[in-house]
């Protein structure tokens, strides 16, 4: 399993487990395509995708894919439609609490090879 982190504001050679605590300074992109995420070079259909944000973050989301997406943070309510050829963003809440959510598309069928770790901190 490969994990994909957002590593800004982590210093230059930092151990893995403080990058990882780092939340990003920079934009967030999450792409979506034909049905499927892409982050950082990474593709949901190989490797688990993990976003690290602080609440407030602004999450931009291209739809890249020939379908509509969707990107649904259930336990922090946010749910943006992504329409197709569209750039649009998803707020993470300025109150969410610190910890681990699951992100998605909940287009029907897609949820398989589109989800995600969403750490929050």
């Amino acid at each position: 399993m490969i994990q994909v982190l957002a590593e800004w504001g982590a210093p230059a050679g930092a151990p893995p487990a403080e990058q990882a605590a780092a939340a990003p300074a920079g934009p967030i992109n999450l792409i979506g395509y034909d049905i499927g995420w892409k982050y950082e070079g990474v593709d949901s259909a190989a490797a688990d995708i993990t976003l690290t944000v602080a609440p407030g973050a602004v999450v931009t989301l291209p739809n890249e894919g020939a379908s509509p997406h969707n990107f649904a943070v259930d336990a922090l309510k946010v749910d943006v439609d992504m329409p197709v050829g569209q750039t649009v963003e998803a707020t993470i809440p300025a109150d969410a609490a610190p910890g681990e959510y699951e992100f998605y598309c909940n287009v029907p069928g897609h949820k398989a090879l589109m989800k995600g770790t969403l750490i929050v901190q």
